[in-house]
């Protein structure tokens, strides 16, 4: 068994695939890892890339050519042939740092924990600084039972992402993880899912992933997160409907209500911030909004406390159907922040 299995989703990725697999393909511990690309249908050069990786390292790296399904897909295809004792997820435009990744697959060789935790950095690019983000909570190298972590202990907006996320590959096929194809953002899944799940966790003091942002066409730019936005509904439709379950034991359900009230401002802020509200979209958002309500009062009440700017835009928008931040001045914001 590798000790960790790698998946590449990769849709016309040449530009920036030779760095991914070069951060993966390292001599020190190639043996221990699987590294499973999953070219999406490219149009470039990246299965041509992918496959001379699997010419060179046979034993190590795996190349899976298939039509178009977006990213949910690829994940899907990865985990269904993955052999690692664990599995994590490395887009083909981002890549891991080398000292970072030699040390976590080392110590990931006497873990059982279900879930392992790790910092990350965001290269953006044309910025002068990158920005670290250390995972909130600095108990490092303790397993943890996962319902005993508090709002107080970490972020869970920052510290529960994809990119800070393994998990022990057999909770994943116990579990049946099986994203949704077709549409983005079912990284949000990814995390969601497994977590309500999992039984420990242990936070690694290890600078591991590199997140590369502000490239052309990255789903996280604004202007495709509002072209999406119906994508983030879907997601969520999924999370809220059967059989999908409310958890009723007080340490789960916190945890499944942290993560949710997460992902749902994520998706008013789609709406109400980064673009400009029009009839439409307001009508969306109160049945959305009515629908929260009936499924469970204390999320719907909890993502009223979520806040953008300083200030808690969803709770005016419920009473007044206004946009409280201007897009304009948000957008402004963002751009000036992204100079530094």
């Amino acid at each position: 068994m590798k000790v960790i299995s790698i998946a590449i989703p990769t849709y016309n990725m040449e530009q920036w695939l030779n760095r991914c697999l070069d951060s993966v393909v390292i001599p020190e511990i190639i043996d221990k890892v699987e590294i499973i690309v999953v070219n999406d249908g490219s149009r470039d050069r990246s299965s041509e890339i992918a496959h001379s990786y699997a010419d060179r390292y046979p034993d190590s790296v795996i190349v899976i050519d298939k039509e178009n399904g977006n990213y949910g897909s690829c994940v899907n295809r990865a985990l269904g042939i993955a052999t690692g004792k664990y599995f994590r997820i490395l887009d083909a435009d981002d890549w891991f740092d080398r000292n970072g990744f030699i040390g976590y697959v080392n110590q990931l060789e006497s873990l059982t924990v279900d879930v392992v935790v790790t910092h990350y950095v965001k290269e953006f690019v044309g910025r002068k600084k990158n920005t670290i983000y250390d995972t909130s909570f600095k108990c490092f190298n303790q397993i943890l039972s996962i319902n005993s972590l508090q709002s107080d202990d970490i972020d869970f907006y920052e510290d529960l992402v994809m990119h800070k996320l393994s998990y022990r590959t057999d909770l994943l096929k116990s579990c049946e993880l099986r994203l949704s194809e077709g549409i983005s953002y079912t990284d949000t899944e990814y995390v969601y899912y497994p977590l309500l799940k999992a039984q420990n966790i242990i936070f690694l003091d290890i600078l591991l992933y590199r997140y590369f942002i502000g490239r052309e066409g990255q789903t996280v730019s604004i202007s495709s997160r509002i072209s999406h936005v119906n994508d983030m509904y879907i997601i969520l439709d999924r999370m809220l409907s059967d059989p999908c379950p409310i958890l009723r034991t007080p340490p789960s359900r916190r945890i499944q209500m942290y993560l949710l009230c997460t992902f749902i401002a994520s998706y008013y802020w789609s709406i109400l911030v980064i673009q400009k509200l029009n009839k439409e979209n307001n009508l969306s958002l109160e049945k959305f909004d009515e629908r929260l309500k009936k499924w469970d009062d204390d999320i719907y009440s909890e993502v009223s406390k979520v806040k953008c700017l300083g200030v808690t835009y969803i709770k005016y928008w419920r009473l007044t159907k206004k946009q409280l931040i201007p897009t304009s001045i948000y957008c402004w914001l963002r751009r000036l922040s992204s100079k530094y």
